[in-house]
């Protein structure tokens, strides 16, 4: 019997009857095969996400078309813990003859001295505790920034030995947050403890940490940075500095000073 037919002649009321099972498996096999599309065309629509994605690694601070953002948020987890760009993303300000970058968000400047201009962007070269100014809460005016600028050798040549460098796999992998939380115990209590990151470490090992306590009778908190050694020596009266305020870049280099701290080339 021709099938084909045969099913002609039932759509038009005559002939032979089809069977009601079969009619029910056509429609079963039709749902199937729509849902298999369905799918077919989910696993496309992700399949072309991933291969976008995949032309472009995510990297931590970086924008395509924006390397700049890198190393700025680089300096900014280094030197100015606690402050993010907020809705204002990181915006270049002004480039000297020598390819320093001036950079502002929030109110807040940065300064880095050069950069690695190959394809990956992995080091930063930037004068060590003097490149930043925070306005976040009293936004800097323009003497002040000039003052910045001076400070980091704006339109002079370059000079590498006065720069500290770092890259993007900077750390060795320690991590002392429990230890130092133990020795601050008789300072501030363990429960006010709001916040800890491991900042910065230099070539020998020694990390800095930033360390934020609530103050339950104080509007602020209470924020600390921290030396912690290479082999986990602690001691609180030289290895603790309590940050007063935002002007903190001479404080913290002094404080760096007293622990050996090594600067230059991480």
């Amino acid at each position: 019997m021709d099938r084909r037919r045969t099913t002609g002649d039932s759509a038009s009321g005559a002939g032979v009857r089809t069977d009601p099972m079969r009619q029910k498996g056509k429609k079963s096999m039709g749902k199937n095969s729509e849902r298999k599309r369905s799918r077919a065309m989910v696993l496309w629509a992700c399949m072309c996400c991933l291969l976008l994605l995949g032309c472009e690694p995510p990297k931590y601070g970086y924008r395509p078309g924006e390397q700049g953002y890198w190393y700025v948020t680089n300096i900014m987890h280094r030197q100015m813990p606690g402050l993010t760009s907020g809705d204002q993303p990181p915006k270049l300000i002004e480039t000297d003859s020598y390819g320093r970058e001036l950079w502002c968000f929030s109110d807040c400047y940065i300064i880095y001295q050069a950069h690695d201009d190959t394809e990956n962007a992995e080091t930063v070269w930037f004068y060590e505790d003097w490149c930043f100014l925070i306005g976040y809460f009293d936004p800097p005016n323009e003497e002040e920034v000039e003052r910045l600028k001076e400070q980091n050798d704006w339109g002079h040549p370059l000079q590498k030995e006065e720069m500290s460098v770092r890259y993007r796999g900077w750390h060795s992998g320690k991590r002392a947050h429990v230890e130092i939380a133990d020795a601050m115990d008789h300072m501030l209590p363990r429960e006010d403890l709001e916040n800890c990151l491991l900042i910065d470490e230099d070539r020998e090992g020694k990390q800095l940490y930033y360390y934020v306590y609530d103050q339950k009778d104080s509007i602020s908190s209470a924020r600390f940075f921290v030396i912690w050694e290479n082999e986990y020596r602690f001691d609180v009266e030289k290895s603790v500095m309590r940050i007063e305020n935002w002007e903190y870049q001479e404080a913290l280099h002094e404080f760096k000073l007293q622990n050996d701290w090594c600067f230059g080339e991480w």
